[in-house]
């Protein structure tokens, strides 16, 4: 009775996951076609009415940002756009509704394994949120709520709550000393798309059989004159001479999964806080992140 309990509600939970998510993902394509007003889905106090809430914020802010652009402009952004997300939504969708179906047979056949099926779809549900996750912090705008921060500290702090994969060693050399002005939640958004890209890098299974190797990642801090200089350095296969210019292009992506916004969204922030960004790389060695900002000017003079 347990396990025939166990499995009707998760036919409960699968079918009140995945209708809401075919129909964001249709809206997204007809979106993509530029009908905008296409997300009429109800919200509901759960993990998929924040998403329905994330989406609809998605699309209003896309809306806005299309009125800015020109006609041809506008059409091509769509176009991208639509294609990602239609796209990168497919895949997982697929898996949920074969996961459906199995999970309908497990029901009729009392099948051990129904435990399984349900944790694969919530997967692909998380990497339907992830999806639009990112369109949505790359589509981010506004004032910034800037305020000294003692970065290595922060930084220790933040290091501290973020998991890495098992089997990658972190290593801290945070020696700046320097306080700059931080919006701290969005700056957060920094530090682990850098990690969680240093991170899938070194999971490559190609990369990985090809023999022995350390996989760690560095966090490195230090002052240069009126600046911050604070690096993020992996131990992985680094990038490709001809996709290093890309890797901060809107779009552009050399995954299987995701819509290549990670590295852009890092870019953007910076910018935002008045710094910039660039990347080194030694392809099947080492590749470097590296995020300049300026100090706090105020809290310098107040130490002199």
């Amino acid at each position: 009775m347990c396990v025939l309990g166990a499995v009707l509600g998760g036919l409960r939970v699968s079918n009140r996951i995945a209708r809401p998510i075919q129909r964001l993902r249709d809206a997204a394509i007809r979106i993509g076609e530029g009908e905008f007003s296409v997300v009429d889905q109800p919200r509901t106090a759960d993990e998929v009415g924040e998403l329905v809430t994330a989406f609809q914020t998605m699309v209003g802010r896309l809306k806005e940002m299309m009125g800015r652009l020109s006609s041809q402009e506008r059409l091509a952004a769509l176009g991208q756009l639509a294609g990602s997300v239609s796209h990168e939504l497919r895949n997982p969708l697929g898996v949920l509704r074969n996961s459906l179906f199995s999970l309908r047979e497990a029901v009729e056949g009392n099948a051990a394994n129904t435990g399984k099926i349900i944790d694969r779809i919530e997967r692909n549900v998380q990497r339907c949120n992830t999806i639009v996750t990112d369109l949505l912090n790359y589509a981010r705008t506004g004032q910034l709520d800037r305020r000294g921060v003692e970065i290595d500290a922060w930084l220790s702090e933040m290091l501290d709550e973020h998991e890495l994969p098992a089997g990658i060693a972190l290593r801290r050399e945070l020696e700046s000393g320097a306080t700059v002005l931080l919006d701290r939640n969005r700056f957060r958004q920094v530090l682990v798309n850098l990690l969680d890209n240093a991170a899938q890098a070194m999971s490559d299974a190609e990369w990985l059989r090809s023999k022995p190797r350390e996989r760690a990642i560095t966090v490195r801090t230090a002052g240069s004159g009126p600046d911050l200089i604070l690096s993020v350095c992996d131990t992985g296969p680094g990038i490709a001479a001809d996709v290093l210019p890309k890797v901060f292009d809107p779009l552009f992506t050399t995954k299987s999964f995701g819509v290549g916004l990670g590295l852009p969204t890092v870019r953007q922030i910076v910018e935002q806080h008045g710094g910039e960004v660039d990347v080194r790389s030694i392809p099947g060695e080492t590749t470097t992140f590296t995020v300049r900002l300026p100090q706090d000017v105020r809290r310098q003079d107040e130490a002199a």
